[in-house]
């Protein structure tokens, strides 16, 4: 499978366009469960007792914030699953981003493809919870540490750290992908000693 830049935009059109699918068939066939319930009653609140009532609970405001406004378009499961669907969407492209980082062009379309069709990742995209949400945040994250590792650029170390805080907002266990990034860091020696102030930055932010 040889991948020229035009076959490879081809290639990522035609698998977005595949994953979307499956991710917007039956959408709102299903009942709303007991914690997608929960996810509706937090976001049909005002934003003041958004943010209040998540700071008692496990999970960060911001998948809460974002469903707020998507309710305002409808109460019925397509827009209660409308967050995490499209954000489930804008995930493969990512995924392929990253993919891409790693791995040449033919890996990275298989994975995409992969990923596309993943049961549990296309379940996500139809739950009214955060997890399509942590998982987009948190390949941001990866995507842009990679780059700033790479080239030590501060634009990326910004965005990292933006797309981290963002994952953080957004589910508590994020922390644990900031985790497997320092354990990657302390495995990188040589690099770590010209990094190292550049990810502690990105860590205080």
């Amino acid at each position: 499978m040889k991948a020229t830049l035009g076959n490879e935009k081809i290639w990522l059109v035609t698998l977005t366009f595949v994953g979307a699918s499956v991710r917007v068939f039956n959408l709102g066939a299903q009942s709303l469960w007991l914690d997608e319930l929960f996810s509706v009653f937090v976001a049909q609140r005002n934003l003041d007792a958004i943010v209040a009532s998540t700071a008692q609970d496990t999970m960060p405001p911001l998948y809460y914030l974002l469903l707020h406004y998507a309710l305002q378009f409808g109460n019925d499961e397509i827009a209660a699953r409308a967050v995490s669907c499209l954000f489930s969407i804008v995930t493969i492209p990512l995924f392929y981003t990253f993919a891409r980082q790693l791995f040449d062009a033919r890996v990275a379309i298989l994975a995409t493809l992969a990923l596309a069709l993943n049961p549990f990742h296309v379940l996500f995209a139809q739950e009214a919870r955060m997890y399509a949400l942590l998982a987009f945040f948190t390949l941001a994250s990866f995507v842009f540490f990679i780059r700033a590792w790479r080239e030590n650029r501060t634009r990326d170390w910004w965005l990292f750290a933006l797309m981290q805080t963002l994952a953080f907002y957004t589910h508590s266990l994020a922390l644990l992908n900031l985790l497997a990034l320092d354990v990657f860091a302390l495995t990188q020696c040589a690099q770590l000693r010209m990094r190292w102030r550049a990810l502690l930055v990105a860590h205080l932010i």
